[in-house]
């Protein structure tokens, strides 16, 4: 009868535990924006990780993979030069769930990366711009 409870009780761990590859998935939406100033801008993105490169205009939702590494972010516009920026990403909530099935999953979610996320919204923010009718916004 122990040994039943027992299976039972490690079988709830686990479900519960659930690792972030299965929860969360590898893959996350995040809305990118540039502004020069409080003015919002168009420009071309890249955003890169351990994992991949992504391409795209601004504003927008990028779907990107979820890294352990830093989010690096380089942009351009007609409105000014390329600047670059990195993100940290930081452990889900749902990797630190991995405790409930004693750390199983989390060699998994490690190696995915589906373990740590990024901000979900990344104002792109240029000091000094050259909108068209004005001077140097800073």
């Amino acid at each position: 009868m122990k040994v039943i409870s027992s299976a039972i009780v490690i079988g709830f761990m686990t479900v519960l535990g659930g690792c972030s590859t299965v929860v969360e998935g590898r893959y996350q939406s995040i809305e990118l924006t540039t502004r020069c100033g409080a003015t919002p801008v168009p420009a071309q993105c890249t955003l890169q990780n351990e994992n991949g490169a992504w391409r795209t205009q601004t504003p927008n939702h990028v779907v990107i993979q979820r890294g352990y590494g830093d989010l690096e972010i380089a942009c351009e516009s007609g409105n000014f030069d390329i600047h670059h920026t990195r993100v940290k990403s930081k452990v889900s909530d749902s990797h630190l769930l991995n405790a409930f099935n004693l750390g199983t999953m989390a060699i998994v979610d490690v190696g995915t990366g589906a373990g740590y996320a990024y901000p979900k919204r990344i104002d792109f923010n240029v000091p000094v711009c050259h909108l068209a009718g004005h001077m140097d916004n800073r």
